[in-house]
């Protein structure tokens, strides 16, 4: 599923009561429920393409919620999420945040704080997503350029002014002109400093090629 389809809170939880109850939780503050009873469940369910988040219980049976997390690391898959346990093992806390979950909930937890990080974490999602949509975008055009656009663009990505692209390329000033035109026109940048910003933002992102 794309990132503009509706958030789902995926519940994963071994007993049935707790499901039930989150689920009348959740659906009450407007978001689509997953409700899972094992590791093995959510896999099935959920790929990584849905937006929204996970709430997993530390204690499964056959795996728990850190192998989980480990797998669906090993996986490429994104998730948002927030680990509930019974059992207040700092280290297995740790190990979660290390993982990836955004936070480590103990049983009796409150109500309302799981609600409000089951709120942070669609937010969270939703903004991965975004910047991942913008970040494919931006990937897309670089790679509609030329190759000897694309050696225009990295040398002024590297800070080498007009003259110094002449010399580097051994092109005129006017084919560098054309070159940084026809750039700006397909990255649709407005200016230098924004088609820069689009390109080093890319290049944190670990995107760049």
């Amino acid at each position: 599923m794309n990132s503009s389809a509706q958030p789902t809170v995926y519940v994963v939880d071994d007993d049935p009561a707790i499901r039930k109850s989150l689920a009348a939780m959740i659906s009450v503050m407007g978001l689509q429920v997953g409700l899972c009873g094992t590791a093995e469940e959510f896999l099935d369910a959920c790929d990584g393409t849905q937006p929204g988040c996970v709430v997993l219980d530390l204690r499964l049976p056959e795996m728990d919620g850190l192998e989980l997390m480990e797998i669906c690391q090993q996986r490429g898959m994104r998730l948002q999420v927030i680990m509930i346990s019974g059992h207040g093992e700092v280290s297995m806390a740790v190990k979660a945040m290390r993982l990836g979950a955004i936070d480590f909930l103990e049983k009796p937890y409150h109500t309302g704080e799981l609600r409000e990080r089951i709120l942070e974490a669609v937010r969270l999602d939703a903004a991965y997503r975004q910047q991942r949509d913008e970040q494919q975008v931006v990937r897309s055009r670089l790679d509609s350029l030329s190759s000897d656009e694309r050696a225009a663009l990295d040398l002024m990505v590297a800070g080498r002014t007009n003259k110094q692209i002449v010399t580097e390329l051994g092109i005129s000033l006017r084919t560098v002109h054309s070159r940084r035109a026809a750039i700006l026109e397909k990255m649709k940048a407005g200016s230098r400093a924004e088609l820069l910003q689009m390109v080093l933002k890319l290049a944190a992102s670990g995107e760049s090629s």
